[in-house]
């Protein structure tokens, strides 16, 4: 499996590593991709690529996961326009999803992002006076 700089993965053997910070969830983000393998910021040694697992999105291991509300706001603008391809109708002039359940997920996750920021995040703001 490839994984990328910004990764969050899992390792195979956590004792196998010396970790400057030991990470009790076993749950590592992915600083650097090397030839031979990858490094991260709590590890002081290279991990091959075979001794590292995708997290499961399973509830239980993922559920440590948090995403701040400007991540996935970033995530969804800048990587929709990578991932939620679109080609002209050339009859009709509409616009065609190549993958419109994708389309229709992302739309939603904006939507919910939305409410959020302006359900938690501005009052906070405004009690800060950051926002008047």
């Amino acid at each position: 499996m490839i994984f990328s700089v910004g990764d969050i993965v899992m390792l195979k053997d956590i004792n196998k590593y010396d970790c400057t910070y030991y990470h009790k969830l076993n749950l590592f983000k992915i600083s650097e991709v090397m030839l031979y393998g990858y490094i991260f910021n709590a590890i002081n040694e290279p991990v091959k690529c075979d001794e590292i697992i995708p997290v499961p999105i399973d509830g239980i291991h993922d559920r440590n996961i948090i995403f701040r509300t400007s991540t996935v706001a970033y995530m969804t603008t800048a990587g929709e326009a990578h991932i939620n391809t679109s080609h002209k109708d050339e009859d009709s002039g509409d616009t065609i999803y190549d993958y419109p359940d994708l389309n229709g997920n992302i739309k939603t996750l904006e939507e919910l992002v939305k409410r959020y920021y302006n359900a938690t995040i501005v009052p906070i703001l405004k009690d800060y006076e950051f926002l008047k």
